[in-house]
């Protein structure tokens, strides 16, 4: 099954090549809206909780332009990132997992054919790259360089703090969106969570109300960890239910009747919160021994859980990476670590 599977995703990538000219566009939420809109409400949120850094307008536009642009080329497969076995996603070989995507400055200058050419560290600068959107790059344009490019780069970081909202993205479970009336292998959470964009979302608000404050990491590393986990641990995609991992597993089960009339049972799932969702809807067919299993239903009473627990979190995982973001800026300007790295050799 897994040989299928494997066989599939390549056939939908040359499929993707030939009528897209982007050979592995492996999107989770679209970039244009969904990760527009998360962006958007993390920054609402994080304005709200520090009002002596409110991000302008014209910055906040900066911020959300960085994370729609992270889904340029072959940056995709670079955004998933499996915690429990620490790796990216392994198609065609394994690629750099997001974690490690994020901070690794070199890693994405080499997608810049001109950086390679170049003496590195000697006669141009470390940051240097057109093609690096990492963390350090972000953290010193924005205290010693280019803080509008600074910003955008931020904007590509949270994008990858977003991708981790995403199951598939967390349990190494890609969904070409291609063809999928013949193969049928679009991820059904992605495709529903394209609905949203920053005028039909809007949930800072709701979450400011509720006292619900920003998720604060140490560092950006525990912050991927903290939200890849989550989005592995209490979720399933399309092709990892009930395996794959342990969690989450079917903690009671529900019959609810739904607007067609059919009464159909659900799996629901409690998580170390106590809290409870939907997790995925349970078939058993009249003389059929086989039990089926899927995350979509009718009414999308499943995706809807799904997207309002993985929304909610990565919206307060964005807004605590932000107020990281400007507390390493503000380190780096006492420390000027990252300013002696980017001196040339002629500088030196």
């Amino acid at each position: 099954m897994e040989d299928k599977r494997i066989i599939k995703i390549w056939v939908q990538i040359v499929l993707a090549g030939v009528l897209m000219g982007t050979p592995f566009l492996l999107l989770a939420y679209e970039p244009s809206t969904t990760h527009k809109a998360l962006t958007q409400e993390m920054i609402v949120l994080f304005n709200h909780y520090h009002p002596d850094h409110v991000l302008s307008i014209k910055e906040k536009g900066l911020v959300m332009q960085g994370s729609v642009d992270e889904d340029t080329g072959l940056r995709p497969m670079h955004h998933f990132y499996d915690p429990v076995n620490n790796k990216g996603i392994t198609v065609g070989g394994e690629w750099l997992h997001a974690k490690a995507w994020a901070e690794d400055t070199l890693a994405q200058a080499a997608w810049d054919p001109l950086f390679q050419e170049k003496l590195y560290g000697n006669i141009l600068g470390y940051f240097s790259s057109d093609t690096d959107f990492s963390w350090d790059r972000a953290i010193y344009e924005y205290a010693w360089g280019d803080k509008e490019r600074g910003l955008k780069t931020l904007g590509h970081i949270l994008h990858l703090i977003e991708d981790m909202a995403v199951p598939d993205h967390t349990r190494d479970d890609p969904h070409p969106p291609y063809a999928d009336s013949v193969f049928h292998q679009a991820s059904s959470y992605e495709h529903w969570a394209d609905k949203w964009n920053t005028d039909t979302f809007a949930l800072a608000g709701a979450l400011i109300l509720n006292h619900h404050v920003p998720l604060y990491c140490v560092s950006l590393g525990s912050c991927f960890d903290s939200m890849a986990n989550y989005s592995n641990n209490n979720f399933f995609s399309k092709d990892t239910i009930l395996k794959d991992y342990s969690s989450p597993i079917i903690s009671f089960k529900k019959s609810e009747q739904l607007s067609d009339g059919i009464i159909r049972s659900f799996g629901y799932f409690q998580n170390n919160n106590g809290e409870t969702h939907r997790v995925v809807r349970i078939e058993k067919k009249a003389g059929q021994v086989e039990i089926l299993y899927s995350i979509e239903d009718k009414d999308n009473l499943i995706l809807n859980d799904y997207w309002t627990y993985l929304s909610r979190q990565a919206v307060l995982h964005g807004a605590g990476g932000i107020k990281l973001f400007f507390d390493e800026v503000e380190k780096e300007r006492q420390s000027k670590l990252l300013y002696e790295k980017n001196r040339s050799w002629l500088a030196k």
